[in-house]
């Protein structure tokens, strides 16, 4: 079964934290709302619609965030609650910053891909310059 497996960073109110999202993350969030897989999968569609919970949507990065500093071996203190408040604040001043959690999400495809960056665009280069 192919499952969400992304790790990133993201810096929140000049702090950095990483951001994982995969099957330990998908447990912490499950947990919290006594949900099983498929209602995890009903929330991510909800995020899309835009008719997600609040208590879904916080414990959702809470989840990707505790999940990422474990991955990373980092200290995690925050609580379901700290992280509301700092959505809280970071929806104030940086509200793009819930986007660039979720782009940790959406894993690239070959056609999101930068140009320059595909083994095949860098061979043509180096025959342009040959």
């Amino acid at each position: 079964m192919g499952f969400l497996r992304n790790l990133g960073t993201v810096v929140l109110l000049g702090k950095e934290y990483p951001v994982k999202f995969g099957t330990n993350q998908a447990a912490i969030y499950c947990d919290l709302q006594k949900c099983n897989l498929a209602g995890y999968h009903k929330m991510l569609a909800s995020i899309g619609a835009q008719e997600v919970q609040g208590s879904e949507f916080r414990d959702f990065i809470y989840s990707a965030l505790k999940d990422g500093a474990r991955a990373s071996k980092k200290d995690f203190d925050l609580t379901p609650e700290d992280v509301a408040d700092l959505m809280d604040a970071v929806g104030q001043d940086e509200p793009q910053k819930f986007t660039e959690i979720l782009q940790v999400l959406i894993p690239k495809t070959p056609e999101q891909a930068v140009p320059n960056e595909t083994p095949a665009a860098k061979e043509g280069e180096a025959m342009k310059a040959a």
